[in-house]
């Protein structure tokens, strides 16, 4: 909970008036409460679901200070131990306003009685609707943050009644609201707890066809592409190569901060995030000593907005560019931690997560290859393969990856005297250059033993 907070905190700080981190610790201790008050109807604790609803209208609508302090009073309100007339003293009519209307809204949202007076229901939220656009989202981004928790809630009977009723009520609504990414996710989840099989199937049918589907894309491309081509378009590249540098040149001049040695998120320099300054080293803004600079700065500072499990699949490739690939080790914090909790496979965010199973999180499963063996392609087809290592504190790793021809095989092992012993094994037809502290050794095909004085013998 303390990380999730600090990010809601990061993710707020653009919007907070002076005095509201302190209120808005205050609000989370009365969310912890005391034994029968500290969980919801469902068995969740209610700080933590505080955080995360406030997270997910951050998220897919805006960082609000209003909706974001009314989500975290409004269980402290609805509970007694906090007075209405406190909230108006400490934050004001607008946040006391809005608590008092989610009240209104989730004394009629409590049951769950999907099935049984629908438009009744219907009717009442859409009266709360119209008294204020802004509970209806925070309800919404509640129900989102709920389906996201229940994914492994033992009451099944419950998950069911939940999720028939975010697509009977909360998936339209979101729809009519224009929260289309949100009522995509509801839409999803209603589908993956109340039809697994369906979904799954749906899911399998998708992967099946994405070849068909991108060759169906490629098609329609390659006329036009001909086209321009024959309108002596073809050199255009040119242009955008010229037009690149002159962004990444006032790019520059507009966002770097000396102070901070990173990028800002915006032009007035009050934001800061990993995701800028990832990007800013992946595009060539800033190389060599400078990037490695950015990147140890971005790495440090924790003030600054972290990046998401799936983004740091780029924060590991700019780690790598930058010459800091030894610290990826470091970086791990979150997959060890899914490991700790007995999980099998790579969640997509920390929990409460809607999918304990998904590619955004599963970059250690190429990076593994790519950052610590080092191994990547260095021309069209893999022909050439480029090995630069990133051991850390690694004293003995090996692996292999599938190649056209066969395998390309690394393996690294320091000995008892301190020194790595390197041996690399190319496919037939291929050649490839190792690398090791500023060190390029060109390779062939066939079996490669190395040593960190660079003799080398070819076999």
């Amino acid at each position: 909970l303390p990380r999730r907070t600090l990010e809601l905190a990061r993710r707020l700080r653009a919007v907070l008036e002076p005095g509201d981190i302190g209120k808005f610790r205050q609000a989370l201790t009365l969310n912890a409460g005391e034994e029968g008050f500290g969980r919801n109807a469902f068995g969740f604790p209610r700080d933590a679901m505080a955080v995360e609803t406030a997270l997910t209208l951050c998220r897919y609508v805006a960082p609000d200070r209003t909706m974001s302090a009314a989500v975290l009073l409004e269980a402290p309100v609805q509970t007694g131990r906090v007075s209405v007339d406190d909230v108006r003293r400490l934050w004001g009519d607008d946040v006391a306003e809005t608590v008092q209307r989610l009240i209104k809204v989730s004394s009629l949202y409590g049951r769950h009685n999907i099935g049984e007076n629908e438009d009744a229901n219907f009717l009442r939220l859409l009266l709360a609707f119209a008294e204020d656009i802004r509970v209806i989202i925070i309800t919404i981004a509640a129900r989102l943050t709920l389906m996201k928790a229940i994914n492994h809630h033992p009451d099944t009977d419950l998950v069911t009644t939940i999720s028939n009723e975010s697509g009977y009520l909360y998936a339209p609504l979101a729809h009519r609201l224009g929260l289309y990414a949100m009522k995509s996710e509801l839409e999803d989840m209603t589908l993956k707890y109340t039809d697994r099989d369906t979904y799954t199937s749906i899911a399998r049918q998708l992967n099946e066809t994405k070849v068909k589907r991108d060759a169906y894309i490629a098609a329609f491309i390659a006329p036009v592409r001909r086209r321009l081509e024959a309108m002596g378009l073809k050199f255009m590249g040119e242009h955008y190569r010229e037009l690149a540098g002159r962004i990444r040149k006032d790019f520059r001049k507009k966002y770097w901060d000396e102070g901070h040695k990173l990028f800002a998120d915006t032009y007035d320099h009050r934001n800061f995030s990993q995701h800028v300054n990832i990007l800013a080293i992946l595009n060539g803004i800033v190389e060599g000593e400078e990037a490695r600079s950015v990147c140890d700065y971005m790495l440090t500072d924790k003030s600054i907005t972290q990046a998401t499990i799936s983004f740091r699949y780029y924060l590991f490739m700019a780690m790598k560019k930058a010459g800091m690939g030894d610290a990826y080790l470091d970086q791990l914090g979150i997959w060890r931690q899914q490991l700790k909790e007995h999980m099998t496979t790579w969640a997509e965010m920390p929990e409460p997560t809607r999918s304990d199973c998904h590619a955004w999180g599963s970059s250690p499963n190429i990076d593994f290859f790519r950052i610590i063996l080092g191994i990547e392609t260095d021309a069209p087809g893999f022909k050439k393969i480029r090995i630069a290592p990133s051991l850390g504190k690694l004293r003995d790793v090996s692996g292999a990856i599938p190649h056209p021809a066969g395998w390309v095989k690394a393996a690294y092992k320091y000995d008892k005297k301190g020194q790595l012993k390197v041996h690399l094994e190319l496919p037939q037809g291929t050649s490839g250059t190792f690398v090791w502290k500023g060190r390029e050794i060109p390779l062939q095909a066939g079996t490669t033993d190395l040593m960190p004085d660079g003799q080398q013998q070819q076999n």
